[in-house]
Parts: structure tokens; C-alpha cells; sequence
């Protein structure tokens, strides 16, 4: 193999390929990134997920393996608009302006091959909006539970229409879609999600979402990202959704909420993270009190009903921490059963906390 690329662009495709190389990989090939000159490609997986990036600038043939781990510290390290790599016998040759570096590989022909996805359903959705419903779920997971489906942000069916959610059995976090969709539920394991986000944030337009049997896949702008699913039925979360129509209302900035929340929940402990909300004429007061800490207490200004209730603080504060600070808070409150507040196309539910906080 022999191939001369432009160090910048190189330096950015490789950054993105080598973001899901395991840092302890079960065998050797998976701590590279498969450079395929012919094809113009990049190309790097851990077996769960894969990424695939279109070259544009590059000239030469052949195919290799790239380490990733030191091929990054060279990235750093190399000067010059220009960088010439060949691979002969087990060794990748890489020169600069001012060096040359050699290093061990592995035979191309044994990294991991893609089986062909089998599609149920292709989406056309804004890259814009794919990234909005990871970011307003993927805090809502729970990666630690025993119930795989809960550590992982999932794309489902309401009303014919796609929506993103997450839940781990105390709160929901939801966020719907104009996009037409009748598929089953379709869980993307959450440290997926999180990479998905980070690879397409900055890609305009439109991506291409396919959903088969068992991976999802996002393609556009000339990066292709799969992810295996996680096996099991998402729960059912509408009978966590509460009747809004027999809940006080109240609309509060975000911004102004998040900075009371955090506020309080300074004298909160992880045993006892519960954050007391109580209303009067014109004002919320949040309130938290642990013995061993102290007690902490915060008002804001209201304008509508709240009824007084008991939130985990962490919980409550990741959720508005979701929403932009400009933007007002839809908050349906009752003394028992669980709360929804509501921000634009997102819906968060919680369900409260007795006062000692279990």
C-alpha cells in the first residue's frame, strides 16, 4: 500500500474513526483503523459499532491497517501540509516534511468485514433533530440496571410518528418527531447514541437512518455509523405518562430553575438527594436538608399553579440542564404521582420522592 493525504483532513477523519477503537482491544486488528486507498475509505469498529468516512484527498493504492492508538500521538506530533504512508511486510512507513516513522501493523485482510444490513425501514431526518433526541434522552438511561433496555436510548412508535426516549424506571425523557414511523421499538445502547451524536453535530442537512433486524445505521455527508441494537422489549412508557388535564401548571425559565436546583441541592447527599418544592403567591421555594450536611434553600418567582412535591435533585437538574436556558418550562405538578414538565418537543416525566429522600 501507498497513499499521500493532506495532514489536515487526515488529522480530522482519523480523530473521528479512531474515537470507537477500544482502548484495550479484545484482539489486535480492533486497535486499528483500516485504511482503504482504492475505495477511498477509512474505516474502524469494536465489533458492536462501525464507522465508515469517505476520503477525498487522497492518491495511491492499496489497502492497511493503521494503529491507532500510536498513529494519533504521530498526528500530533507531525509537521507539514503533506503525509506519505506505505505498508510492506508488517510495517507502516510514515513520513512528513521532517520524519519518518515506522511502525508494526496487521495484515488488512484480517480486519472485520460488515455483514449487510437488513433494512425494515429508511428515514430521512435532519441531522440537527437526530442529534436533539439523543441529547434530550440519553441522561434518562441507566447503564448499571440488569434490564439492558434501560441503558439505552430508543427510537419508538406514538402515534404513528418517531419519537427518541429513555427511561430508568423513576423518570422518562422523551422527545417527539413530525417523521412518519410504525416500526418497533429500536433500542441504540446509550454510549452509541452519545457517539452517534458526536459524529453527525456538525453535519448539515439531512442523514439517512436505517433500522434493521438487529443494528441501526446513519449515513450522510460521507460518514456511515452503525451500532448493534440491544436485544428486549422497551418498556411500556405510556402508562408513565400522567394525565396533564388534572395537574397544576405553572411556565418557569429553565435557566432560572436549573440555577435554583443546583443551588439547593449543595446540601443533598447521594443517599438523600431529594429536593423539596413548595408554592405560594408568586413563588417557588425549593428547600433541601441532610443531617450530616446542613440545609439549603432557594426561591424563584411563579406565575401559575405548583403543587408542592418531592424531586430527586440530580434527576431534575439533568433534565433542565437538557433544555436551552432562554426557554420556558410547561411544569404539570400534583402532590402524589408522578410530574411532567415539558419544553418545545420534549416531555420529561418524574416521579417524586417522600421527604426522606428513599
Amino acid at each position: 500500500m501507498k497513499a499521500t493525504l493532506r495532514t489536515a483532513p487526515l488529522r480530522q477523519a482519523f480523530a473521528l474513526a479512531a474515537s470507537i477503537v477500544p482502548t484495550r482491544p479484545a484482539r489486535p486488528q480492533l486497535g486499528c483503523v483500516l485504511l482503504d486507498v482504492d475505495n477511498h475509505k477509512m474505516i474502524a469498529t469494536d465489533l458492536e459499532q462501525r464507522i465508515e468516512l469517505t476520503l477525498g484527498d487522497i492518491q495511491g493504492s492499496g489497502r492497511a491497517m493503521i494503529p491507532a492508538a500510536k498513529f494519533r500521538e504521530l498526528l500530533n506530533v507531525i509537521h507539514g501540509d503533506e503525509i506519505k504512508l506505505s505498508e510492506s511486510g508488517g510495517t507502516l512507513t510514515v513520513e512528513s516534511a521532517r520524519a519518518k516513522h515506522r511502525l508494526s501493523t496487521q495484515p488488512p485482510d484480517e480486519f472485520p468485514g460488515a455483514a449487510e444490513l437488513r433494512s425494515l425501514c429508511d428515514l430521512q431526518i435532519p441531522a440537527a433533530t437526530l442529534c436533539a433526541g439523543i441529547a434530550a434522552t440519553s441522561y434518562a438511561c441507566d447503564v448499571g440496571s440488569a434490564r439492558w433496555q434501560l441503558g439505552a436510548v430508543a427510537l419508538i412508535n406514538i402515534d404513528d410518528r418517531l419519537h427518541f426516549a429513555a427511561t430508568n424506571g423513576h423518570r422518562v425523557a422523551m422527545l417527539g418527531t413530525s417523521l412518519p414511523y410504525s416500526r418497533d421499538a429500536a433500542l441504540i445502547p446509550v454510549a452509541m447514541a452519545k457517539a452517534m451524536r458526536k459524529i453527525f453535530t456538525d453535519i448539515p442537512g439531512d442523514v439517512k437512518l436505517s433500522i434493521g433486524v438487529n443494528a441501526v445505521e446513519v449515513s450522510g455527508d460521507g460518514v456511515t455509523y452503525r451500532a448493534q441494537q440491544v436485544e428486549g422489549a422497551f418498556p411500556n412508557i405510556a402508562r408513565s405518562l400522567p394525565s396533564i388535564h388534572d395537574l397544576d401548571r405553572a411556565d418557569i425559565l429553565a435557566e432560572s430553575l436549573l440555577e435554583a436546583v443546583r443551588s439547593v441541592a449543595v446540601t443533598t447527599a447521594d443517599e438523600s438527594r431529594g429536593i423539596e418544592l413548595f408554592a405560594s403567591p408568586g413563588e417557588l421555594r425549593l428547600e433541601s436538608q441532610t443531617a450530616e450536611i446542613g440545609k439549603s434553600e432557594a426561591s424563584i418567582p411563579l406565575a401559575g399553579q405548583f403543587a408542592n412535591t418531592t424531586l430527586d435533585g440530580r434527576y431534575f437538574a439533568e433534565f433542565l440542564a437538557s433544555v436551552q436556558g432562554g426557554q420556558a418550562v410547561e411544569c404539570y405538578t400534583q402532590r402524589e404521582g408522578a410530574c411532567e414538565f415539558r419544553a418545545g418537543a420534549i416531555r420529561y416525566v418524574q416521579m417524586p420522592m417522600a421527604k426522606d429522600g428513599q
